[in-house]
């Protein structure tokens, strides 16, 4: 029998939940730090401080989508 403490489980997903999609396109400035996903068929993942720049992606402007702050 597995024991799941729910108050630490509830508390874990509270700190990461996230908010409405928040989008940024590359070059605009960073408004959350945390893990950004690119939009479209193909994607990849990257890292993103509060108040860096948006990166490109393959040297293309991307819309980027927050997937997790933190």
């Amino acid at each position: 029998m597995n024991i799941i403490n729910d108050d630490l489980d509830k508390n874990n997903l509270k700190s990461r939940a996230l908010p409405d999609k928040i989008i940024i396109e590359s070059g605009k400035k960073c408004t959350v730090s945390g893990e950004w996903e690119t939009q479209g068929s193909i994607s990849t993942i990257v890292y993103v401080s509060k108040g860096e720049l948006m990166p490109l992606y393959c040297g293309k402007k991307v819309k980027w989508i927050l997937i997790m702050t933190g």
